[in-house]
């Protein structure tokens, strides 16, 4: 006997399968800069495209075509736009960060048919310093949104109220900000360290070494159904690494696992249903996967491409086509085109595969922002992947407004009935 084991795994014969060409949305132009640049909620697809100010471009999901120079935009910023993102619990709302300091939350028809270019946000943020690379929305508290800045500030808005809830000040440049999966701590990176916060009570924070790499680009993933908090980066020897740490316990981590020399910034995403870890590189054409157990991370393989992405988006769990047996799709914003690429586990029944589909996260809110802001957590609801089962978040059709826009459009109301008034006065005399 040779004396070498397969590990068992339902995940070990994973394969990413790149959409042809007609399946691809062509025609595109866009822009080159450090943020993600394109998000994905399952029904629509914003990317940052090229002109005046900071255009975002919409699209439907899943409706693959030529798009041209007729593509509805997003474009309330002066400058670049340096990180979007459409908020988990209403599909046409999206938040966006820029060049030019500001956070500004966007309402869109959630008809195609009806959509016109949006120049004006419902609700704009001002309070940072420089420039704003990163934002998540929380994921279970409603109108909740972080925003990381080059200022070295990470603020917590509440949308709701239209104000700055919490500011949380680091020495050092952000890299990335991660919320944790019930959105009770908040991780950053910085050169060679990270950081973890609760927000709302800042006193116990923890700051551990990370990636050790020169180069600016590590970033956070939290692993924390199999008790991990993971980051990538780069090692001292200019190598891409993962490192996994054990939560609560930051000294050092307990699994590292060296990828290779590539130069391009490493994205992660974590699919918590089925513990796999997906791991692009900016400029990369191959995009790998790592099961996450209790004994490390264990390589199952590769999607592999001819062309090169400049960033990934990843489609909510709720969205994959599950008669398939798809279990996770992102799109690859490349040169000219968006390619998605779907990842399937090979089965040959037809029957619902119970094992690779758990109830999963649903994209409804458990809370209110004043309940998080009052220091409660709670466990994001989840949603049966059944087919037929519902799988989409009830349609957020209006954003609340601060109290202050919302006097301001009643005062102009009232003016507006006072003039009406005089001028019916008029005509009677």
């Amino acid at each position: 006997m040779s004396g070498k084991f397969v590990r068992a795994s339902k995940y070990r014969h994973v394969f990413g399968e790149a959409a042809r060409k007609d399946k691809c949305y062509t025609g595109i132009k866009p822009v080159n800069n450090d943020g993600n640049m394109i998000t994905d909620n399952g029904r629509f697809l914003a990317w940052v495209g090229v002109g005046g100010g900071g255009p975002v471009n919409l699209q439907p999901h899943g409706v693959p075509t030529r798009l041209g120079q007729n593509v509805p935009t997003i474009n309330t910023h002066k400058n670049a736009v340096l990180a979007l993102e459409f908020n988990p619990f209403a599909s046409n709302i999206l938040a966006t960060g820029s060049d030019d300091c500001q956070v500004h939350v966007t309402m869109f028809d959630d008809d195609f048919k009806n959509w016109k270019d949006v120049t004006k946000p419902v609700v704009t943020f001002e309070g940072h310093g420089k420039k704003v690379n990163y934002l998540h929305w929380h994921p279970t508290a409603n109108n909740i949104l972080a925003s990381a800045s080059a200022d070295n500030y990470i603020k917590v808005w509440d949308v709701e109220q239209g104000k700055l809830a919490h500011d949380v000040q680091t020495d050092d440049m952000i890299y990335s900000c991660e919320w944790n999966h019930n959105g009770s701590l908040l991780a950053s990176t910085h050169n060679k360290k990270v950081r973890i916060v609760d927000p709302r009570s800042q006193k116990d924070a923890v700051s551990f070494a990370g990636c050790q790499g020169n180069k600016p680009s590590s970033r956070a993933v939290w692993i924390d159904n199999v008790g991990y908090f993971g980051v990538v980066g780069f090692s001292q020897n200019g190598a891409r690494q993962l490192l996994l740490f054990t939560l609560g316990k930051y000294n050092e981590p307990v699994h590292t696992v060296d990828l290779d020399q590539s130069a391009g910034q490493l994205m992660p995403f974590y699919d918590s249903d089925t513990n796999v870890l997906f791991l692009a590189g900016k400029g990369d054409a191959n995009i790998r996967y790592y099961e996450i157990t209790n004994e490390g991370a264990f390589h199952l393989s590769e999607f592999r491409d001819n062309e090169s992405h400049k960033a990934v988006a990843w489609i909510p769990k709720r969205f994959c086509d599950v008669p398939a047996c798809e279990i996770a799709q992102c799109l690859r914003l490349k040169n000219d085109n968006i390619q998605p690429v779907p990842f399937y586990v090979p089965r040959k029944s037809d029957m619902f595969q119970e094992d690779l589909y758990p109830d999963t996260y649903a994209g409804v809110p458990a809370m209110s922002s004043a309940d998080w802001l009052g220091g409660k957590n709670a466990n994001p609801p989840t949603v049966s992947m059944r087919p037929g089962a519902v799988k989409e978040a009830p349609k957020q059709q209006v954003l609340l407004k601060p109290a202050s826009v919302l006097q301001a459009e009643l005062d102009a109301a009232h003016k507006r009935i006072a003039d009406l008034e005089a001028q019916l006065a008029k005509l009677k005399a």
